[in-house]
């Protein structure tokens, strides 16, 4: 597995959020457009999860082709 870029995107708007520091330190992110903000952890945890039900719901979905084989 790779560490590189992670676009996080607001839930309400779909747009990429800005990422600061507040004044206690901490690492927040932050919608442009709604203003909507949490911790950068908090933000990971919402997104890893949305990428979890997301794909188990696609994985649901998935049907096994016909078989071709003659009986």
């Amino acid at each position: 597995m790779t560490t590189g870029d992670v676009k996080i995107l607001c839930s309400k708007c779909k747009v990429s959020v800005h990422v600061g520091v507040d004044a206690s330190s901490r690492i927040v992110v932050c919608c442009p457009v709604c203003g909507e903000s949490d911790t950068l952890e908090n933000a990971l945890l919402q997104a890893r999860e949305h990428f979890l039900q997301s794909s188990l719901g696609r994985l649901a979905r998935f049907e096994e082709p016909a078989s071709t084989t003659a009986a």
